[in-house]
């Protein structure tokens, strides 16, 4: 049996090709099984399984538990006229979220420090550092209290386009600064340090910029209001950063089209830029600003998702047809005796995909693969 979109052999009972990772069922659409996750349909607004594609699918609930924890908290502590602990609840959900998943699965490897400092601790200042010059520009920046009037033109274009502008700069100056190391400079990558950096910019500036509301002193007049201010800078706000640092890396890696790398820089632009003046022009609206600021926020956030799904999809699978016809072997590819991660059947050697569920190899769980690895050696060693 052969796959009718690569051409290779594959096994009679295969329901996906594990060199291309091609649907070999006519009723089964591959744009249902994502390749990160092939319990879900690509389009899916799904944060977890997208921006920490290494998750195996019974992984998930644990992440997801986590998030929607936080949630809770800084909705109760918002509605509760605890402004400074909404705030905080929100700020640290995300980041903290995606380092213990960089943890716990090893996604670093042998560079934990590497990560870390560029990841978080550079990327966190820069946040601070960004959201400092915009206090220097704009001294009412900050959603809690608001504008009493519409901003100048000068603001305009000091806070609400330039500020974007060298924000996305940070973003694909450290993203590209982590993927540019040997060893990560796959698709995946680009989602795994992309996410990172996004949401520690963001925590950064957002601590500058709301500095006087994580004041103890603080307490809320309208406890609704600041509940959605804690969410928007607390999710949505983190999710569009971190979808504006990935998908200029993923077209950049994908494609050597000066024109297709355009549009993936332009992609990260609009989110940032779309944002930076939305919070702007509707803050001197007060609550009904807040609000709808808040709604536009996380529609720009499930966009940002939607596309990287989307373009991590269409990356693995390009990347593995092409090595196909260059009779190549992907980046990233099974070893003998590998097991998949999300549903346990053995990987054919050299495999890109799984031939069962459909999933990448590349998006598999790092450290079971290695784990694996060094089971095989060792029981080579011993029967040696």
């Amino acid at each position: 049996m052969n796959c009718p979109r690569c051409n290779s052999e594959v096994p009679v009972a295969a329901r996906f090709c594990h060199r291309c990772g091609e649907s070999l069922d006519p009723t089964r659409s591959r744009h249902q099984h994502y390749a990160a996750n092939p319990n879900e349909p690509v389009r899916a607004l799904a944060l977890v399984s997208t921006l920490m594609p290494h998750l195996s699918g019974h992984r998930n609930h644990s992440y997801r538990t986590a998030l929607a924890i936080a949630f809770v908290a800084t909705f109760v502590a918002g509605a509760f006229g605890a402004v400074p602990v909404a705030l905080f609840c929100a700020a640290i959900a995300l980041p903290t979220v995606l380092f213990l998943y960089q943890y716990d699965h090893e996604v670093w490897e042998d560079q934990p420090w590497t990560v870390i400092g560029i990841g978080v601790v550079v990327a966190a200042g820069a946040g601070v550092g960004v959201g400092a010059l915009g206090n220097s520009l704009n001294d009412s920046r900050n959603l809690v209290s608001g504008l009493e009037q519409l901003p100048g033109a000068s603001t305009i274009l000091e806070v609400g386009i330039l500020i974007p502008v060298i924000v996305l700069a940070i973003l694909w100056l450290l993203t590209s600064a982590l993927t540019s190391r040997a060893g990560y400079s796959h698709a995946v990558e680009t989602i795994n340090f992309g996410a990172l950096v996004g949401t520690a910019v963001a925590l950064g500036e957002s601590m500058a910029v709301q500095h006087n509301a994580f004041s103890l002193a603080i307490h809320s007049g309208d406890p609704s209001r600041d509940a959605l201010v804690a969410m928007t800078l607390g999710f949505a706000k983190p999710t569009i950063y971190a979808c504006a640092a990935i998908l200029p890396g993923l077209q950049w890696r994908r494609f050597h089209s000066p024109a297709r790398r355009l549009v993936g820089v332009l992609e990260g632009l609009v989110l940032v830029l779309a944002y930076g003046l939305l919070a702007l022009l509707l803050s001197p609206y007060e609550s009904r600003g807040i609000v709808l600021t808040a709604l536009i926020a996380f529609v720009l956030a499930a966009a940002g998702l939607l596309r990287v799904r989307v373009a991590l999809h269409d990356a693995l699978l390009s990347e593995a047809l092409a090595a196909v016809h260059a009779s190549e072997s992907p980046a990233k590819v099974a070893h003998p005796g590998s097991t998949c991660s999300h549903c346990g059947v053995a990987l054919e050697p050299d495999a890109a995909f799984c031939l069962v569920c459909g999933s990448a190899v590349a998006t598999m769980a790092k450290q079971l693969l290695r784990r694996e690895r060094s089971r095989r050696s060792t029981a080579q060693e011993v029967g040696s």
